[in-house]
């Protein structure tokens, strides 16, 4: 089972987003059985969960698990997955992360094999984040020495902003994070995401967003394949 949390120091880059993207599209498309924990204060997905039920109806199928815990809570329910095999992957939707003095979130990042960070292009977001990124930098040291395998990779999210900067590819490198090569562009397919319409279900979906999947697939060495709709 892969537990993998999108994380970030920034609000509003685009974590809540990137694992409601990603989840549609690995519980509709792929054989991965599929639970967001959404451990986030805001509970943004939470309520965009009781959105869709709303919108479109409780007869609606979601083709992933929600739960929503605090950080502690988390911990519990990973621990339960774990015993019953009820999952193949876990994201967890972590709080903002302003420092790393709650022991609780301490405790759940320390159970996490994998860590998203979404980057917002603007100067200032990246140098926020860098902050973050040098601390998984340390955090996937430690764990390697200790024989556990870890992964960690950033992306730049241009969804709402695009302007580009140098700094962060330079930053990353220097600390040993990879950047994905795909970048989440400036597109309208990605405004009003939810918790069930997969971004492969329309062309542009396909065009755009299908590189990125396939990226993350191959970085954290996830044993599935897709199937691709090709309607629409």
């Amino acid at each position: 089972m892969r537990i993998i949390c999108a994380s970030t120091m920034k609000g509003g880059a685009g974590k809540t987003a990137t694992t409601c993207w990603l989840a549609n599209v690995l519980a509709k498309h792929s054989d991965q059985r599929i639970l967001v924990i959404d451990a986030d204060n805001q509970k943004s997905i939470t309520d965009l969960r009781e959105e869709d039920k709303e919108i479109v109806g409780e007869g609606l199928k979601f083709d992933w698990d929600l739960k929503t815990a605090n950080p502690e809570e988390a911990q519990a329910i990973i621990e339960d997955a774990y015993e019953n095999d009820k999952y193949d992957i876990i994201f967890i939707d972590m709080p903002r992360m302003t420092g790393l003095e709650d022991d609780a979130i301490i405790a759940l990042l320390a159970m996490a094999d994998s860590f998203i960070i979404p980057v917002k292009p603007a100067r200032t977001d990246a140098l926020a984040t860098g902050h973050f990124m040098a601390t998984m930098a340390d955090l996937k040291k430690i764990r390697e020495d200790e024989g556990m395998p870890t992964y960690i990779y950033a992306f730049h999210n241009f969804y709402r902003n695009i302007k580009e900067n140098s700094y962060l590819p330079e930053f990353a490198e220097g600390i040993g994070i990879e950047l994905f090569d795909s970048k989440i562009k400036l597109k309208k397919i990605y405004e009003n995401y939810n918790t069930h319409t997969s971004l492969l279900e329309s062309a542009e979906g396909r065009d755009e967003f299908l590189p990125f999947v396939y990226e993350f697939i191959q970085k954290y060495e996830l044993e599935t394949q897709l199937t691709i709709p090709t309607s629409k």
